[in-house]
């Protein structure tokens, strides 16, 4: 029993050899391996495999899928293949990472003729703020975008898509600026100057251009401080000397000249002759009748700085001068005043003594004043100068006093209407009288006339304010053009009436057409012709000193009765001055657009021509309708020894 563990021992050991001479190349029994496989996704997407555990070696395939808004950036591993394919040999973890898609836009930023922006765009991330300015160059003005629904020059953007804008600018249709000027004593009642650029002495207040410089001439006035109460005439008040003012080449307006040699009481009416000769009538009305109204008449030669003046006129033959003409009467190539209505001396309604002294009987009625080689002017006898027919051998005009037919007239032209190289003499009253030259006589004879009444009117008035020849149909001979009084009613309404004559081609005319303004808005004397939308037809503009205030910036406000201090006003308006020629010889309202301009008031308005542009120029006294200069201290002396005078320029490029 001992040797039994010894026998068993031998048996196994037999046993194994013996297994071992059967197949000795078999080999050892292998054992396979697993391995895990963890797969996760970050914020942003999926995976299509979470991963398991496999026999190693196994070749495993993982896609990350991202969501919506999100692109697949990585495995945690550093790869960015997708799908992943490895081989597994090792437990492993592994991280599908995503990110937020950021879109690139592109911006795209223009401008439009007259201006600049700030950024011409480019292309940014989705989400990206931008400030974008438009800016308009000088003499424009910004309209708004194209791209967008945005109206202000300066815009914020968030930029989510393609953007492609324009900012849209627009040539300023109406230019102005303000300025205040001090008018320095020039007479013992500044009160005058105050009442000189408020619109009171509108009729003698007009402005020209010389050589492309812009002047305006405002006459001396008179009465603004009850200094003609009682008077005789004007002879017994003093006179106000007339300013001229000047445009600077910094646009700003000056007192450029003041002349002490050409004081008047009151210039009723004045007419340029081609920007290089002017006239002015005095026809104050200072006196207690008709017969008391004198006045001066002035002529002035314009240069490139300043008028050189003459006075036409003495005190032996001054009188009541409502308006002037100039042109060459005799042919002798200089220029001849005629002053209307001037007066007959033999009624002694219409005479005027100076210091009691009557003159003799000539029977003058037009003042016709020739000028010499010397430039003095010398009265001539008017039968000697024009034939004058009877009333009795035509029809009576009820309105001279010489019984003389086309006599005491208050508007005249001089001009030639049939391009005969010879002036013909033009005045208008209740008539319009055509004289001609005859070259045998070397006297004017009537040629044409016509009654206002024939042409309907609507109203009773004899009265004629203004009377220009300009070619407005464009068939090379001048037509007539006449301004006429409307009477005011109890309600002030009033105006004038403007109505046009065509030339027939022989200086006799046909009516064409009339137009009213009514001076419930407009408050007017006279009209300036030009070509002011280029078209080849002249149109009228009115000098005004009413008619054009707005309160809303859209219709004009109606005068008021009792003066012109009104409150409320915003702005202008300047259509009312504005007539436009319908090119055949008649006008209408200019109504395309509304020519509000805010914030000023002036109390007159008188238009001119810079390089054949319309422009205004405004003017208003500081302190106007508040009293003006005062005297605070009641010392008798204004506490101002100025006048300052706001002065407002205006260009019209409505119609360029």
């Amino acid at each position: 029993m001992k040797r039994l563990p010894l026998y068993i021992f031998l048996l196994l050991l037999l046993t194994c050899a013996k297994e071992d001479s059967q197949n000795p190349n078999t080999p050892p029994i292998q054992i396979t391996k697993q391995y895990t496989l963890t797969v996760s996704a970050g914020d942003g997407g999926s995976v299509s495999s979470t991963g398991g555990t496999f026999t190693q070696g196994t070749e495993v395939s993982i896609t990350a899928i991202p969501s919506e808004g999100y692109s697949f950036s990585g495995w945690s591993n550093g790869s960015t293949a997708n799908p992943l394919n490895f081989t597994l040999n090792s437990n492993t973890s592994i991280t599908a990472n995503f990110e937020a898609i950021v879109n690139n836009y592109t911006l795209t930023v223009s401008a439009g003729d007259g201006g600049t922006v700030s950024t011409e765009g480019g292309e940014y991330e989705e989400g990206t703020e931008l400030t974008i300015t438009a800016t308009p160059d000088e003499g424009f003005e910004f309209i708004g975008w194209e791209g967008i629904e945005e109206n202000t020059s300066t815009i914020n953007l968030t930029l989510n898509n393609d953007i492609n804008i324009v900012a849209i600018f627009s040539e300023v249709k109406l230019i102005h600026s303000t300025k205040i000027i001090s008018i320095p004593v020039i007479t013992n009642h500044m009160t005058n100057i105050a009442n000189a650029f408020s619109g009171t002495a509108l009729t003698g207040v007009f402005a020209y251009s010389y050589n492309d410089e812009s002047f305006l001439f405002v006459s001396g006035i008179t009465c603004g401080e009850g200094e003609c109460e009682g008077a005789n005439d004007a002879l017994d008040v003093s006179t106000t000397p007339p300013m001229l003012l000047k445009k600077q080449t910094n646009q700003d307006w000056v007192l450029h000249e003041v002349f002490e040699n050409v004081s008047t009481w009151s210039t009723r009416n004045s007419q340029l002759y081609g920007n290089r000769y002017i006239a002015i009538a005095d026809g104050n009305e200072i006196g207690s009748n008709p017969s008391q109204w004198i006045g001066h008449l002035y002529f002035g030669e314009i240069n490139s700085n300043s008028i050189n003046w003459v006075k036409v006129t003495n005190e032996l033959n001054m009188s009541f001068y409502h308006d002037v003409g100039i042109g060459d009467l005799n042919n002798d190539g200089l220029m001849d005043v005629i002053g209307v209505p001037g007066r007959d001396i033999c009624d002694p309604e219409r005479r005027r003594g100076v210091d009691g002294f009557y003159p003799g009987c000539n029977e003058y009625n037009y003042n016709i004043f020739y000028q010499d080689n010397l430039g003095n002017f010398a009265l001539q006898p008017e039968k000697t100068i024009i034939d004058i027919p009877k009333d009795n051998e035509l029809h009576s005009d009820n309105q001279d006093d010489s019984e003389n037919f086309g006599m005491g007239y208050f508007s005249i032209e001089i001009s030639d209407l049939d391009n005969d190289g010879f002036n013909e003499i033009i005045v208008s009253q209740k008539f319009t009288v055509v004289f001609k030259y005859d070259i045998d006589t070397n006297i004017y004879k009537l040629h044409w006339f016509d009654n206002h009444e024939n042409h309907y009117f609507d109203y009773e008035n004899n009265g004629s304010d203004y009377i220009h020849a300009e070619d407005i149909n464009g068939d090379g001979f001048k037509d007539l053009i006449i301004e006429k009084p409307i009477p005011q009613t109890i309600y002030n309404e009033g105006g004038k009436s403007i109505f046009t004559y065509i030339n027939n081609g022989d200086s006799t005319f046909s009516y064409r057409s009339k137009v009213n303004n009514s001076s419930n808005y407009l408050e007017t004397v006279a009209f300036f012709i030009n070509d002011i939308n280029n078209d080849g037809f002249p149109d009228l503009i009115f000098k005004a000193s009413d008619g054009f205030f707005s309160n809303d910036g859209i219709t004009v406000n109606t005068k008021n009765r009792f003066g012109r201090g009104r409150s409320g006003e915003s702005g202008i308006i300047l259509n009312n001055l504005i007539k436009i020629n319908n090119g055949d010889g008649s006008f209408s309202d200019y109504d395309d657009e509304i020519l509000f301009i805010p914030d000023i008031l002036p109390t007159m308005l008188i238009p001119y021509f810079s390089s054949n542009k319309l422009n205004f120029i405004g003017t208003r006294p500081v302190g106007w309708g508040s009293g003006g200069t005062q005297d605070m201290d009641g010392d008798g002396v204004p506490d101002s020894a100025e006048q300052d005078v706001y002065i407002y320029d205006i260009e019209v490029k409505v119609f360029d």
